[in-house]
C-alpha cells in the first residue's frame, strides 16, 4: 500500500529525500516516473541518484528534478516479502536445480 504523495516544494533538495523509507514520484506534464522506497536502498544510490533514476524513468534529463516545472513528490510503502528478497523475485522458482 501506498501513502498519498507529499510534494516537494522548489528548490529540490535530495537532503529531503530519505533513502530507504521515501518512494519518488518525478513528474513533468506527460512525464512521470514513479520508483519505490525499496530501490534505492537495494541498489545503494544516494537520494541525488535516486531522484536522477525517477527522471530518467520519465524520460527526462537526470538533472530534470532541478528543472522549472517540473513536480517531485515523495511517498512510503508496505512492501510485502521475505526479509532480504528483492522486488520482482517473490514467487520465481529456482531454475537451476
Amino acid at each position: 500500500m501506498l501513502s498519498d504523495p507529499v510534494p516537494v516544494p522548489p528548490p529540490v533538495e535530495p537532503a529531503r529525500v530519505v533513502v530507504g523509507r521515501d518512494g519518488v514520484i518525478v513528474r513533468r506534464g506527460r512525464h512521470i516516473g514513479l520508483l519505490l522506497p525499496q530501490v534505492a536502498r537495494d541498489y545503494g544510490w544516494s537520494a541525488e541518484a535516486f531522484l536522477i533514476a525517477a527522471c530518467r524513468k520519465a524520460g527526462l534529463p537526470p538533472q530534470g528534478w532541478r528543472e522549472p516545472g517540473t513536480e517531485v513528490f515523495t511517498f512510503q510503502a508496505d512492501v510485502f516479502g521475505e526479509p532480504g528478497e528483492r522486488a520482482g523475485e517473490a514467487g520465481r522458482g529456482n531454475s537451476e536445480t
